[in-house]
Order: structure tokens, then sequence, then C-alpha cells
């Protein structure tokens, strides 16, 4: 068994997700919606400097499928290596999410 991890990946996922949002926080108080924002604004942004072609991702598959002693983790790419190591070197799962948390809201230019 190995585990592949992809970054983003180009497909229809953020034009599905705009489509969603809509209508599912249309009930939502005022503080949701502006978190929800700024997650969508990341999301675009890490999309925008970093999705990979299916194509490009569809490679990593192969690889690990033809391999005849395949590794028990295989990643797209680098990017996003230093939060993978964060999940491994801590288990708790605390580090990963404090760096996500930095990532999505830290920089917020709205703030």
């Amino acid at each position: 068994v190995s585990l592949i991890e992809c970054g983003p990946v180009r497909t229809a996922f953020l034009e599905k997700l705009e489509g969603v949002a809509g209508g599912v926080l249309d009930g939502a108080d005022a503080e949701t919606r502006h978190l929800f924002s700024r997650y969508q604004r990341h999301l675009e942004r890490i999309f925008r400097e970093a999705a990979q072609d299916p194509e490009e991702v569809t490679e990593v598959f192969l690889a690990a499928l033809r391999a005849p002693r395949p590794a028990l983790r295989y990643f797209s790419t680098e990017r996003f290596l230093p939060l993978a190591h964060l999940r491994l070197a801590d288990p708790s799962g605390c580090s990963y999410v404090a760096a996500m948390h930095h990532a999505v809201f830290a920089d917020d230019p709205e703030e």
C-alpha cells in the first residue's frame, strides 16, 4: 500500500466550490461567511500559484504502480513537503493545524 499525496490539481474543483458556497452560506452568520471568503481567496491563490496538471499527477501514480517495491509515500509536488513533515513530526496534529491556520488566515490584506 502506498499513499500518494497530491497538492492542488487543475480540475473544476474551484468552480464547483463557488457554486455551492452561495446557497450553503446564506443562513450562516457574518463571521462564518467572512472566514469562508478568506479561505476561498487562499485556495484561489494556491491553485493559481501551484496547481498541477492532472497528467503530471498521473505520472506519480504510474510510477508507484510500476515500482517493483513501491515506497510508502509519494508526493506529486515538493511545495507542500514542509506541511507533510509537520504531520509526521507531530502525531497530535497541532503543529500542522497551526501552520495551516497561519497560511490561510495570517496574511489577509483585509485584516
